[in-house]
């Protein structure tokens, strides 16, 4: 649909195993104590952008 806002965003991860989708996305932590950082990103405005740092302690 020509015009239409996009919700898509580009996740990523400092590590752990990340699977995502265009909106959603999984992260399974890894084994390794220590802090890790995820991001999304707006493909349609990539001035916007979230991220959330976990602290991982097994």
């Amino acid at each position: 649909m020509e015009g239409a806002a996009s919700n898509a965003v580009t996740w990523t991860a400092s590590g752990g195993t990340l699977q995502a989708g265009d909106t959603q996305a999984t992260w399974t932590a890894p084994d390794v104590a220590g802090p890790y950082t995820l991001s999304a990103t707006s493909v349609a405005n990539p001035t916007q952008r979230a991220s959330v740092t976990l602290t991982v302690t097994p």
